[in-house]
């Protein structure tokens, strides 16, 4: 289960973290009712968005979710460049800066829920009830996920507004250097949520051939994407540094003296930011430890099966209906143009038929299945196959291939393989 936490954390912690802190940002303008109103309605409108396009998708054939996430992308680039330029002035224009920071924060939302609204849809299999302690442990460790990645972007988001730059007479200095230091931890924050955007809409732009092929960009956006990893990383620090930077600046404040009631409240006020810098430390350190000692311990005694041989003639995989019917999982592979590895899985399911599919699927990507204990398991989400699915749509399954049964083999063309090589750069 603990896979299922991971999982969800990792698809949304980056966009959690910017969106708390421009909305933190946007926050520090002392508004308005109505003004605060429009904020709320913007995230709200950003996560309705997100499932109803999540709904479409399972219900309808009508969604290509790449699409949705580049669409989404591109006004989040938009909205940030806007917000950062006008964050820059010294004096911006209000309802631009706020507009763009609403904008920017119910994109990130649009473009990253709808992964996280689709996790849930492979935790019951037919064969499971939904009162069974699997699936309410499934539930359990999905809603943990979504608990710590909220809790993490109001915490950041909290901790920018913490530090106003109105905290008395004699500290201008150390607060123009403090509110600096937040404007530049958010530019900092947006800055690595856009690097990851960039390379995941050029992604989608090679493989639609939408923009002409160069390789120099296509192998570095195929880097990043194999090591998206990175940009959590890479979050995880602008957590680190800015709040220990931000720490260090209100412990230097002067602090006010004189009247014993002022010094009581400035000194519960530090106290106040003190343990809000402590939470955010907390929570970068355990995020960090989720995506390496607890990932990998998780994966520890898991390796996918290496490939197995098959006859390759006329643009056509021919496998032996011998080498496949003993009902266990057999993994091939092939590799596909500019030298992509796009592998692919077959299992007898009964006496009459066969589960055919790529070795990935539309929620988790090309993370692969495995066999434990006769049973077909999902490698990133540790969510059980039916067999009897294997082949169709849905939920956590393969992404279903097509073939034919001919002359006691069982064929599958290249070209449809080639044609899903994106899933697996």
């Amino acid at each position: 289960m603990l896979q299922i936490f991971i999982q969800v954390v990792e698809s949304s912690l980056t966009a959690a973290i910017v969106a708390g802190l421009v909305l933190g940002v946007c926050a520090r303008e002392h508004l308005v009712k109505k003004e605060k109103r429009a904020l709320v309605a913007a995230v709200i409108a950003g996560a309705v968005a997100a499932l109803v396009i999540t709904v479409l998708r399972r219900t309808t054939a009508w969604i290509n979710m790449g699409f949705c996430s580049t669409v989404g992308m591109v006004i989040a680039l938009a909205a940030s460049i806007v917000f950062m330029a006008e964050a820059g002035r010294k004096t911006n224009r209000r309802r631009v800066f706020l507009v763009s920071g609403a904008l920017f924060a119910a994109a990130a939302l649009f473009y990253t829920l709808p992964r996280v609204f689709l996790i849930p849809s492979g935790f019951l299999t037919a064969e499971e009830s939904a009162a069974s302690t699997e699936f309410l442990f499934k539930c359990a460790a999905y809603l943990a996920g979504f608990v710590f990645v909220l809790l993490t972007g109001v915490a950041a988001g909290k901790t920018a507004v913490s530090h106003s730059p109105q905290t008395g007479a004699g500290n201008a200095g150390r607060v123009r250097a403090g509110f600096d230091v937040v404007k530049a931890w958010c530019a900092a924050a947006v800055a690595v949520e856009l690097f990851n955007n960039a390379a995941q809409m050029l992604q989608f732009l090679f493989a639609r051939r939408m923009i002409p092929m160069n390789r120099n960009v296509f192998m570095s956006v195929a880097f990043l994407r194999n090591n998206s990893v990175i940009f959590l990383f890479a979050e995880i620090a602008v957590l680190f540094v800015f709040a220990a930077a931000l720490f260090i600046l209100a412990s230097l404040a002067k602090r006010p003296e004189g009247n014993p009631a002022v010094r009581r409240k400035a000194q519960a006020a530090f106290r106040k930011k003190r343990r809000r810098f402590a939470l955010v430390t907390a929570l970068a350190c355990f995020s960090l430890f989720s995506f390496t000692a607890l990932k990998a311990w998780t994966k520890r005694a898991v390796t996918l099966s290496p490939p197995e041989p098959y006859v390759l003639e006329n643009g056509e995989i021919s496998i032996g209906l011998d080498q496949v019917s003993d009902g266990h999982l057999h993994r091939f592979a092939w590799t596909a143009s500019e030298g992509i590895e796009v592998r692919f899985i077959v299992i007898k399911k009964n006496e009459t038929s066969f589960g055919v599919g790529l070795d990935a699927c539309d929620i988790c990507g090309a993370t692969g299945y495995y066999e434990r204990k006769d049973e077909v398991i999902c490698m990133l989400c540790d969510v059980v196959m039916n067999k009897n699915t294997i082949g169709f749509k849905g939920g956590c399954n393969p992404v279903p291939l097509a073939f034919t049964i001919r002359e006691g083999s069982l064929v599958v063309l290249c070209e449809d393989l080639d044609n899903e090589r994106s899933r697996f750069q």
